[in-house]
């Protein structure tokens, strides 16, 4: 339940389900940082890189590298992740997401930038 945060320039390995999670938040700015092997072992749950969960609105998503996410039961390590509905209006642009199980996963409305602009090969 946050607002008007910036999280910048961080470095996060080798870590278990989130890299960075914001639940119910709005107007925050998530650049610049590193994320890689973010693991889970449990076959019923995701993890994630970046995940906006739940009534995330207005935040943006820019200029991060996210790598290697994976859930080895299941398979869904999750790059970038606004995955309900009620997440709108977040933008994400100038990302790098690869080698996840899936980069990157959107059920809202929101800006995602092309292929120029992010790189979910």
């Amino acid at each position: 339940y946050s607002e008007n945060n910036i999280i910048l320039g961080n470095f996060i390995s080798d870590g278990m389900v989130n890299g960075i999670r914001f639940f119910d938040s709005s107007y925050n700015v998530i650049s610049g940082n590193f994320i890689s092997e973010i693991v889970d072992d449990d076959d019923f749950s995701n993890c994630y890189g970046i995940d906006l969960f739940l009534d995330c609105d207005y935040n943006t998503i820019t200029g991060n590298g996210i790598f290697n996410c994976t859930n080895l039961g299941s398979k869904n390590g999750i790059g970038i992740s606004i995955a309900h509905p009620e997440g709108n209006q977040n933008t994400v642009i100038g990302n790098t997401c690869l080698l996840n199980d899936v980069n990157w996963l959107d059920s809202g409305t929101n800006t995602f930038g092309d292929a120029t602009n992010n790189n979910f090969s």
